[in-house]
């Protein structure tokens, strides 16, 4: 199933920010080399940087969500809102018709004086 905008948004945004474990091993390597970080801490740095790359990433996500979550609710009371709307002006433009087609169409008592008037009388 093909991804939706907002799916390749999120997907992109978790990348943007989720350190690979290889982009973290590389800046230790060179913290390591510089001698600022010695070389039996470089393997906990380097799983604390990727852990706090994905922690960061999913509070983005989670972030987006939420957000997404609650735009969908206003969207959806607003539409709700157009729908009652739009039901009410049908129910109004049916009884004006129904009281314009009253107006216009002869009542029945009219229709049977004018049958009776238009007979001839036998000679």
């Amino acid at each position: 199933m093909p991804k939706s905008q907002f799916e390749k948004l999120i997907d992109a945004g978790v990348q943007f920010t989720e350190v690979s474990r290889k982009q973290a091993e590389s800046v230790v390597n060179s913290l390591v080399k510089s001698g600022e970080v010695r070389r039996q801490d470089a393997e906990q740095l380097v799983q604390s940087l990727v852990d706090r790359g994905r922690e960061t990433s999913e509070m983005i996500a989670n972030s987006v969500r939420r957000e997404l979550s609650k735009q969908i609710q206003a969207l959806s009371a607003q539409f709700s809102e157009l729908e009652s709307n739009v039901d009410a002006l049908t129910d109004q433009m049916r009884s004006l018709i129904g009281q314009a087609e009253r107006a216009a169409s002869p009542t029945k008592k009219t229709t049977a004086a004018k049958k009776t008037t238009a007979k001839k009388s036998p000679a």
